[in-house]
């Protein structure tokens, strides 16, 4: 079968571009034809997104103005360069999702594709794809409720699109809920794609870069506390304490004592497998301590909680939530019991294989 794959597969991020790594490597590995489909998912309109406070943005605003924020926008252009050599090597991407040919089906998802927090696009829902097996996996609503799809104006057409599918599923409860609510079925809450891939020939095969000579702490986090003062010291005092320098990706922090801004995909992996324990306010940072099986702390905010805190829950892991920086002050390395947590990733691993195969097929 051909299948196209739409997800967030274009943007720098490294969750959002392994995880459609994971979604193309899985369908391959099955014998498909797979390929991402183009996309142009901000554009001008007059729909405004469901979450723009004037609070919000001004605290964006700011934000942006630290030294750090400065320094690393003058770095887009260097990673920006490094994520596209990593699409052109690893992945296949075919043409816009409404003028694609020849497919037999596409899977939506994973990721937060449902997510109507940065406007309402569609194709995220599967308007116009040149194909009538559409089907969902894993998607996410990310930090919208069903309140914001009410209030959004695109109720009726999202559930539409929604209950056109051949297959849906859900990341985590709240879109579940969502998508019971709004379709009257109740979807398979299934795994992640990189969790459902596992990247175990990636974590031995991805190591390319010079190691770090030191035992390290990963610092992995997208907003947030990051620039909290109290935070970072935290931070640093837990890494000491037990005999560990800091390195940060992703993001040129002052704080740490090593920084890879521009590393690429394949560097994330590495630099979280050779790592000693990992801090993250990310899913996927979560999700790759998980699979490369690394002592970490989580903390989450209001854009991830949703998804974050079932996956954790899911897990038995919300012992390892690290919210406030005195939590850290006082935290040992985390001591999580990685044979009962792999026990339970292979049984969820089964579960979501099926459905997936189930609905390309049935």
């Amino acid at each position: 079968m051909k299948i196209g794959i739409i997800t967030w597969h274009d943007i720098i991020n490294y969750g959002a571009v392994l995880q459609g790594y994971a979604t193309q490597r899985v369908l391959e590995s099955w014998g498909h034809e797979a390929v991402f489909l183009k996309h142009i998912r901000f554009k001008k309109s007059d729909i405004k997104p469901v979450n723009s406070s004037l609070a919000s943005k001004v605290y964006t605003f700011f934000r942006n103005q630290t030294p750090n924020r400065i320094m690393n926008r003058r770095g887009y252009t260097k990673q920006a360069e490094v994520f596209e050599q990593f699409r052109r090597e690893y992945t296949k991407t075919g043409e816009m999702y409404n003028q694609e040919k020849g497919l037999d089906a596409v899977v939506i998802g994973s990721d937060m594709i449902f997510d109507l927090t940065n406007g309402y696009n569609a194709f995220q829902y599967g308007k116009d794809i040149m194909c009538d097996r559409i089907v969902a996996y894993a998607p996410s609503f990310g930090e919208t409720m069903i309140d914001d799809v009410e209030k959004s104006g695109h109720k009726e057409e999202v559930t539409a699109l929604l209950s056109r599918m051949k297959g849906l599923s859900a990341r985590d409860q709240n879109t579940q809920e969502i998508i019971h609510t709004l379709t009257g079925t109740k979807p398979e809450i299934v795994v992640d794609s990189a969790l459902l891939y596992g990247f175990k020939k990636e974590a031995t095969e991805w190591n390319t870069m010079k190691p770090v000579t030191k035992p390290y702490l990963v610092v992995y986090m997208i907003m947030g506390v990051t620039t909290d003062r109290a935070y970072c010291e935290a931070v640093t005092q837990f890494a000491r304490k037990h005999g560990l320098i800091t390195v940060s990706i992703g993001e040129r922090r002052g704080w740490c004592d090593v920084s890879y801004p521009c590393a690429s995909p394949t560097d994330f992996v590495q630099l979280i497998r050779q790592s000693n324990a990992v801090i993250t306010n990310t899913f996927h940072g979560t999700i790759f301590s998980m699979l490369l099986n690394k002592p970490f702390y989580a903390s989450y905010r209001n854009y991830n909680s949703n998804k974050l805190f079932h996956l954790l829950s899911y897990f038995n892991l919300t012992s390892i939530i690290k919210n406030h920086a005195e939590d850290l002050l006082t935290a040992d390395l985390p001591n999580i019991d990685f044979a009962a947590m792999n026990n339970i990733l292979e049984q969820r691993r089964q579960v979501s294989s099926a459905y997936l195969q189930n609905a390309l097929t049935n």
